[in-house]
């Protein structure tokens, strides 16, 4: 699949655009992933709205518009058409990422590389508002020792 205008003007294209969330969600369990674009091409913007309002930050809510489509891509099995539509599913799925993205402070190594499959985000950014020792649980094993000291070290401050 490409994004060019070619793709986009071509039969397949229009074609797939002809069917239905649910035809298109059918599809795409049976391993046609082209479908998925259709999808995309339908709802990021209805995604990215849900998202932006609720981080009120549009890298963030990027992040959570690929993650939704990642979720409906590797859910897609899970649509049931009789519970409702792949509108409110999308909204639903929008919504609860963009909560717990909120939510949960989310840990960068040093080298940029995510912790406990979290999006990434500098963890300076994150823990402001969080005490440090509330942050360690998302924190790998192997760097908790640096944090523990700098939250007694905070507490001490603190203190003063």
């Amino acid at each position: 699949m490409s994004d060019s205008p070619r793709y986009h003007d071509s039969h397949a294209w229009v074609e797939l655009n002809e069917l239905s969330d649910t035809e298109l969600l059918t599809r795409l369990v049976a391993g046609d992933h082209s479908t998925l674009a259709v999808h995309f091409d339908r709802y990021h913007r209805l995604v990215f709205s849900v998202a932006v309002r609720i981080l009120r930050d549009e890298d963030e809510a990027e992040d959570v518009v690929q993650a939704v489509f990642l979720n409906i891509f590797q859910d897609a099995a899970k649509f049931d058409p009789l519970k409702g539509t792949l509108k409110v599913w999308l909204l639903q799925y929008s919504y609860h990422r963009s909560i717990n993205r909120r939510r949960i402070p989310v840990c960068l190594s040093s080298t940029g590389t995510e912790f406990a499959g979290q999006a990434t985000r500098p963890i300076i950014t994150v823990l402001p508002h969080v005490s440090v020792s509330r942050g360690m649980p998302f924190l790998p094993r192997n760097i908790h020792s640096p944090f523990a000291a700098a939250s007694v070290s905070s507490s001490i401050l603190a203190s003063k």
